[in-house]
Parts: C-alpha cells; structure tokens; sequence
C-alpha cells in the first residue's frame, strides 16, 4: 500500500467514524412537556444532537423553578427556564448563567393564554379583580404576565389570586369551577376545550421579548466550556429548523408530550430565538423590577455565560 492509498483509506475511515463526544459524555438536560421547551427533544429527534457531538440525557420537569433546582443541585447540566425564573435566581445568588437563549414571545403568534371557562363572566381585566389565577409556578412568567396584562388594560394586579398547579391538570380545574382563570401554554390549551381564551398571556410584558433559556451553573461552563458552545450552536440550529419546519417537529411533540394529533390543527406552535439579542431580555427585566420579581437592576450580561456564541 503507497501512501495516497494509505491516506484515501483513513480519510474514509474518518468520514465513516460518528462525531467524537465532547467534554462532557453526556449533558443531562432538562425541559418542560411543552412545545416552547422542546428544543433539545426536536434536536435530539433529528439528530442535530449527535451531528454537534453531543450525547444528551432529557429529563422532563414540571416548571422553570424545578430545572433550575435541578441545575444548581448538579442532577441537571443544562435546564430550560423562563427568564423571570433565571433573574430571580441570580439575585439570590444562585450561579447560573445563560447558554442559549430559547423561546420568544410574539403578540402576533402567541403560543400560551389567559384562559377562563366558558360560562365565566370574565370578559375583562377589570372582571379579573380578586379572582383566582392557576400558574405553572409561582413567580414566574405565567404569574407576571397576567398581572402586567390586568394592568395595562384596566385591572388590579395586586387583588389577583395566584394558585400553583400543572399545565395538564389546568383544562379540568377551569371546566370544574375549581379556579377561576389559568395561564395555559400549548399544547394544553389546545385541549381546554370547556374554556375560551381571555387574553394573550403575555402582551402586558411586551410584543416580542425573549420567554426561556437554557441555563447552566458557571463551574459546569467552566469545565465543559467546548461541549456549552456546541450546546449553544445546536440550539440556534434547532431554532432555525423548528421556526421552519412545525409539521415535522409536530410528530415529536405529539410523541413525547402525549398529546392528540387531532389537537394539532388549533395548536399555537411556539417561536424561538436564532440568535442572541440582549434587548429581548432587558424588557423582562423591566417588568421584573416593575413587579418585585428581583429588587435590584440587572444587565442582560450579568446572566450570559461568556464567550457564549450569539448564533449558530
């Protein structure tokens, strides 16, 4: 065998090897059961995961607030939360920063409702005064939304009533009287079907702003800083291919969220950010600040992990 022979034959060789993992072997992720937390599940679906060299372990959670607990406990790497959660817990003094940036919000599509039952008499923000409010979590967006939304249209915010309760568990608690409205995200609130929307949950806070993020303590960055910029640039890539391509990560949103495909022809799909706009999160801490959700201003860098990449 001659040299070129013997270099034609490795490169072959190298072309058939699959990606060689990263620092970390495997990235223990974690993310909500709705379609605005589904990014990794999406990449992970068409193989984005692997193609970036990644081996992830996606574990579901209930809210925002349970990721971050899973991160900053070191049973989660990277965890999907919204950013009101993020900023909350860096005030505390929580070490998390921001790998890459996740959902957006947009009022011309938006993706999670204030929704109330069909019979309610609720027809307003000011109807809305002293009732009761199912969120995901409290304070967090699904709480801050609906009262920066009773402000601008009339309401009280600080009469509202906010009680903790699952995504899945809102349609029943709506059909059965036991709340008063819910803050619904889909694909859930394709399926309360005894409930009629109030408002989009969140034109109070603004008409594009950045809603989730994947977050990650800065020792797990530090010591697996190539494996979180290859996170990073799979994100941005899966945002571009989920903006584009709803029927496709359809199937495994149907897959893994459980849902009835039936449900898919009214699901809102949610949108995600392509690259990193540090504006998009000044108007959550605007509202943050606005509603005690932190006390102290915060720059949009005070939770970027550095040298993070800003795009795919």
């Amino acid at each position: 065998m001659n040299r070129r022979q013997a270099l034609a034959m490795l490169a072959v060789g190298t072309a058939l090897d699959p990606p060689r993992l990263l620092a970390a072997d495997v990235i223990r992720v974690s993310e909500q059961p709705i379609d605005a937390s589904f990014e990794v599940s999406y990449a992970q679906a068409q193989g984005f995961t692997t193609q970036a060299g990644l081996n992830v372990d996606i574990q579901l959670m209930s809210n925002g607030a349970a990721s971050m607990a899973a991160v900053a406990g070191g049973s989660v790497d990277i965890g999907n939360t919204n950013i009101f959660s993020a900023l909350t817990a860096h005030e505390r003094g929580v070490p998390l920063v921001l790998v890459a940036p996740g959902s957006v919000y947009n009022s011309k599509t938006p993706s999670s409702f204030i929704m109330v039952p069909k019979d309610s008499n609720v027809r307003s923000a000011r109807d809305l005064n002293g009732k009761t409010i199912a969120v995901d979590g409290l304070r967090n967006i699904t709480q801050y939304g609906p009262m920066a939304w009773a402000d601008k249209n009339g309401g009280d915010a600080q009469s509202l009533r906010f009680v903790e309760m699952p995504f899945a568990d809102m349609p029943i608690a709506l059909a059965t009287h036991r709340i008063d409205a819910a803050v619904i995200a889909e694909p859930f609130a394709s399926r309360a079907t005894e409930s009629r929307s109030l408002a989009s949950a969140y034109d109070g806070i603004g008409a594009s702003f950045l809603i989730g993020g994947w977050m990650a303590t800065r020792s797990w960055v530090a010591a697996n800083a190539t494996a979180a910029k290859s996170f990073a640039r799979m994100i941005y890539r899966t945002a571009a291919w989920a903006n584009a391509n709803h029927d496709a990560s359809a199937e495994t949103l149907v897959r893994v969220a459980k849902i009835d495909p039936s449900n898919l022809k009214t699901l809102v799909r949610a949108s995600f950010a392509e690259r990193y706009d540090p504006s998009m999160i000044q108007t959550v801490i605007d509202v943050a600040l606005k509603y005690g959700a932190i006390t102290k201003p915060v720059k949009p860098a005070d939770i970027l992990a550095s040298a993070m990449p800003r795009s795919a």
